[in-house]
């Protein structure tokens, strides 16, 4: 078994991809941690601009006891924008370095690493602990409500039945009220952010199958039980 260490490596770290750019239009600088065991002739990074691949040569950028590190930089034109590192020469003759690995053929692009023009989301989602929460199974809140015709029935601590044709359609009456009478309990865990899987009108209890998105399904308490439910949630910071 090859040792992970002895392989060329590289992520979207910063250690890896220093210059994310600002813009479309520039340029972003990548790095390649080559094991000094494995030889190569050359490297370059394969890009695709516009749906076209480019190739950009990459230089010797620094050599360490163990390692020597390849840079390349590549025009960044596109909101996604895959690469991959090609290695010529030596121990590896020709080979790809892409997500899946290094791999001897040419693989497709959606294998590729991926370079934006925008590092990640909002800052305050690399803090946070995300608590996701299946309506239908959290909380009830004793809601008076009629069940659709699609509906099966189940009582509260009724087990589901995991698989089969009834699967989609069991309705247990968790509501959104319910979940409100209980963030204390999902702040003590450690949770931050609430995660809800769809809470709109649909044909099933998971409701993928959304009729609509415009209003919040009045099994779980209208749209009514979705803004004090935000209140409340923002409430406590």
């Amino acid at each position: 078994m090859t040792a992970l260490l002895a392989m060329p490596h590289h992520d979207g770290s910063e250690l890896y991809a220093p210059e994310w750019p600002e813009e479309l239009g520039n340029e972003t600088t990548v790095l390649l941690r080559m094991p000094r065991g494995r030889a190569v002739d050359s490297v370059a990074v394969r890009y695709v601009r516009d749906g076209e691949p480019g190739v950009a040569p990459a230089r010797i950028d620094r050599e360490t006891e163990a390692d020597v590190w390849w840079r390349a930089s590549f025009p960044v034109w596109n909101p996604v924008t895959p690469y991959r590192w090609l290695l010529s020469g030596g121990d590896f003759g020709y080979a790809w370095l892409n997500g899946v690995g290094l791999q001897r053929f040419d693989g497709p692009d959606a294998d590729d690493f991926i370079a934006t023009p925008e590092p990640g989301g909002p800052a305050w989602h690399l803090e946070s602990v995300v608590y996701q929460v299946f309506p239908d199974r959290f909380a009830s809140a004793g809601l008076t409500v009629t069940p659709p015709d699609w509906a099966v029935p189940r009582g509260w601590d009724a087990p589901p039945t995991g698989r089969g044709p009834e699967t989609p359609f069991e309705w247990f009456g968790g509501d959104l009220v319910g979940l409100e009478q209980r963030l204390g309990h999902i702040a003590a865990l450690g949770a931050s952010v609430l995660y809800l899987t769809p809470i709109f009108p649909a044909g099933s209890t998971h409701r993928y199958d959304a009729s609509t998105f415009e209003r919040v399904d009045p099994l779980l308490g209208g749209d009514d039980a979705l803004e004090s439910l935000v209140r409340a949630a923002h409430g406590r910071g």
